[in-house]
Formats: structure tokens, sequence, C-alpha cells
């Protein structure tokens, strides 16, 4: 089940973003009538009390009404990530998926991210590009643009397609270079350098993936629980094989087998799925990636 908490809780501190300023809002309101009330009753006795009443109690109804949406969407991340973490990505996750939240418009643009990602593993490559170009997530925000911006850059070498990569690279070069060190950043950060290797690799640059991998991997923190680490590891793989630096890869692949023996992934699905890019980057393929 720490799958399904770990889903609840990311989706429990989303809400909790949220919640001081609608709260602040609603509360407000209910000050507002109240006092207005208050007036047109001549202020009596009392009204102090009445007013600050109210007002609690809109706090706490809105802090309710965040609890039970909070506890609807857990109970759905445990029944749609169940099948993921059983299965992995399959038209069955992809139906519990868009039957639990897909609806309508794009609101949620995190959930839509990742229904083209479902999209995009399971190779309905035109789909995905619609999903994607349907969003519109702001700079401002910069860790979705972050993910955004690394999702779409997977697609395009997933479909084999360097003028994607470029269009995408150039369309958000501004945004990447102010905010691929931003420590406002969280676990998307790495995404910003994975966007780049992979716009690198699409377009044959190996050699400055291989660079970027290295660098990154210099730093990256070993004992980082997040699994980014191997995906740096596995563009490594890729590079130094495309580079015809066969030994090295095979080296680098049995250091990867090494390091991803104790990880334990909050979905159980990750592990073989990272071996399996691993091998196929060792084969040089990165269409599966």
């Amino acid at each position: 089940m720490r799958f399904a908490l770990k889903f609840w809780w990311d989706s429990y501190k989303r809400i909790l973003k949220l919640i001081p300023k609608d709260v602040l809002k609603f509360s407000l309101t209910i000050l507002a009538f109240r006092l207005i009330i208050a007036a047109v009753r001549g202020f009596k006795d009392g009204w102090i009390i009445d007013v600050v009443r109210w007002t609690v109690g809109a706090v706490l109804l809105c802090y309710l009404l965040f609890a039970v949406i909070t506890a609807i969407m857990g109970r759905k991340f445990v029944k749609v990530y169940g099948i993921l973490n059983k299965k992995g990505f399959c038209p069955e996750y992809l139906h519990a998926f868009e039957e639990n939240f897909i609806f309508g418009k794009p609101i949620d643009n995190s959930l839509y991210i990742s229904y083209a990602t479902i999209h995009m593993e399971l190779k309905n490559y035109n789909t995905a590009i619609d999903i994607l170009n349907a969003l519109k997530v702001p700079e401002t925000d910069i860790n979705q643009r972050a993910l955004y911006i690394f999702t779409y850059m997977m697609l395009a070498v997933k479909m084999d397609n360097p003028a994607l990569a470029d269009d995408v690279w150039m369309c958000n070069q501004d945004f990447i270079n102010a905010n691929i060190n931003n420590p406002n950043l969280d676990m998307h950060g790495n995404q910003l350098y994975l966007a780049m290797v992979y716009a690198d690799c699409a377009a044959g640059r190996y050699e400055r993936a291989l660079k970027t991998c290295e660098d990154i991997l210099r730093v990256y923190p070993e004992g980082n629980s997040d699994g980014g680490r191997f995906d740096f590891m596995v563009i490594k793989i890729y590079s130094l094989k495309k580079l015809g630096r066969d030994d090295e890869s095979q080296s680098t692949l049995q250091e990867f087998y090494s390091a991803i023996k104790g990880w334990k992934p909050s979905l159980e699905y990750l592990h073989n799925e990272l071996i399996q890019s691993a091998e196929k980057a060792a084969r040089g393929d990165i269409s599966d990636f």
C-alpha cells in the first residue's frame, strides 16, 4: 500500500497549497456577510460573537470539504494506481485513469500530463500530442512546466522525431536556461536535464548527452530514493553504445545492475521497467524508454 499512500500524500499536498487562499476568500466573504447583517440589525448585543462564530464555522467547513475531497481522491488513486503497480502501462490502466480522472476540458494539468504519458507508453503518439497541445501550463508553475517539457521531449524521442524535439527545445529554451538550477524545483528539476539529454540523443549529439549525464551523476546523491539517478545511467549507457564505446557501455550497465539492486520504488513495475530500459540502451535502442 506504500504506492497508494505516496500518491494520496502528493494529492493532499497539492490540495493543501490551495487551502490558505480559498479558505481566506470564503471566510472573508462570510465575515463581510455577517457584518452587513449585524449593521442592518443595528449591531445588537452579541454581534461580535455572532460574526466570530460564523467566520470560524466557515473555516472549519472549508477544511472539512477539503478533507472529504482528499479522501475521495485517495480512494481513486488506490484503485487506479493499483493497476499500474501490478501491470504497468496497459489498456486497463488507461480505462481506469479516464474513468476516474478525465472529465471534459483539462483543469488539473498534472493529471492530463499523466494522461498523455499513458497514451505515449501505449504508442498512441498522435493522441498524446493532442493532449499536450491542449494544455496551457504557465511558466510561473515551474514544476508542472518542467514535467510538461520533459514529457513532450520524451514523446519526440519515442517517435524518433528530431524535428519535434528541436521545436520543443527552442520553444522552451528560455524557460529551461532560467530554471534548470532553480532551487524551487522539486523532483521534476531533474527532468529538465533529462529533457536536455533526450534532445541531444534525438539529434545525434551523443557526446554532449554523455557529458551532461556524467556531470549529473557526479553530483547526484547516491542515496536519493526517487530513482532519478538511474534515468541518467540509462542515457549514459545508450550514449556510450551509440559512440561505439561498447566496453564502457557494458561496464556502465553492470554498475547500473549493482546500483538498482537495493532500490525499492513506490511502484513495483518501475524496477523492472528501468532494468529493461538499461538493457535496451546497451543494445542501442531508445524508442521504448
